[in-house]
């Protein structure tokens, strides 16, 4: 059976002087055992992440990484029955027979050529886990390596593309960033039976607290309204906004928008860019993605199906120009 899939494209940085494909694929060489790398997350090291097959189709890298928790059971539930309550239940993976068995909780498929990537992942397993992984693994010393020696250490970003109206005016300065928060909702709503009413909100969590902390360090006065309790979190909207003034812009958009796609890749946040020229950039025009039909099973992705959209999915961003490279890729 084919479903829709969605493939996100990011750009890498932080290789060093090559690109992430070379860099890992160096790297899976120095460690082409899967147990060397299992990366340990947590306080306990409870958790694992790693990088399990990986391949060369027409010149990309393609793999599959997994995220989970050794020894964790799953819960199945029997639906369907008329009953006040279904019964859950606790399904180990391993077993005698099978002592070595794991759930995978979450599962991210990428191909990756030059500083290109494309990438479809899951609810538990998302591109910043991916990043995270690729910087400790491309920074791990080499096995048998002499003690005391050190090797050259990776921070691998993967962000959103910058626009086409900046490549195509790559001098633009940027004049202001909007960046939204995520705090949702507005002010109350009056009862339907009232003539005239008062709202009254307030930012609370840790958002709050930052712009607090602003406000004091700046001198400046907040509101005694912004004080009450009267809303939860989910009932009011910020905004945070940074300027320059028109003759101090030095920064070109280009910079501006390439820190944002990497800083904010990976988040929710809506932000605004606008250029000099008066151009406003929404986050939504930095994100390039697409939906493929893919083979599946069971509602899990057949790797190889997917894995072909992605070689697919990268030709169509090179002949569009949303990918840029003098090297060829594929038969293009």
């Amino acid at each position: 059976m084919r479903e829709q899939r969605k493939l996100i494209y990011k750009d890498a940085a932080g290789a060093g002087t090559g690109t992430l494909q070379s860099a890992l694929t160096a790297a899976l060489a120095r460690f082409p055992k899967v147990p060397s790398r299992l990366q340990k997350l947590g306080t306990d090291n409870s958790r694992v992440q790693f990088i399990n097959l990986t391949r060369l189709s027409q010149g990309m890298l393609i793999g599959v990484f997994h995220k989970l928790t050794p020894g964790a059971a799953q819960q199945v539930i029997e639906m369907g029955e008329e009953k006040p309550e279904w019964p859950v239940a606790l399904v180990p993976a391993k077993s005698a027979e099978k002592p070595n068995r794991e759930f995978i909780s979450g599962s991210l498929y990428f191909g990756i050529w030059k500083n290109h990537v494309i990438l479809h992942q899951s609810v538990a397993c998302r591109a910043s886990h991916f990043q995270e992984h690729l910087s400790w693994l491309l920074s791990r010393q080499k096995p048998g390596a002499e003690k005391g020696a050190t090797a050259p250490q990776l921070l691998i970003s993967l962000g959103d593309p910058i626009n086409e109206k900046v490549r195509k005016n790559p001098k633009t300065h940027a004049k202001r960033v909007v960046l939204g928060s995520s705090l949702k909702s507005g002010p109350a709503q009056p009862p339907s039976k009232a003539t005239s009413t008062k709202a009254k909100f307030t930012l609370k969590g840790g958002l709050w607290q930052a712009i607090k902390s602003i406000l004091i360090e700046v001198k400046g006065e907040v509101p005694a309204f912004l004080l009450d309790d009267q809303l939860g979190e989910d009932d009011i909207h910020g905004a945070l906004e940074l300027w320059c003034s028109k003759r101090k812009a030095e920064t070109t958009a280009g910079e501006v928008l390439a820190g944002l796609g990497r800083a904010l890749s990976d988040s929710n946040a809506d932000y605004t860019v606008v250029l000099a020229d008066g151009t406003k950039i929404e986050r939504t025009e930095m994100k390039v993605e697409d939906y493929f039909s893919v083979e599946c099973v069971q509602r899990q992705p057949v790797a190889e199906s997917l894995f072909g959209s992605m070689v697919d999915y990268l030709k169509r961003l090179i002949d569009n120009q949303t990918v840029i490279e003098k090297e060829s890729f594929g038969n293009l």
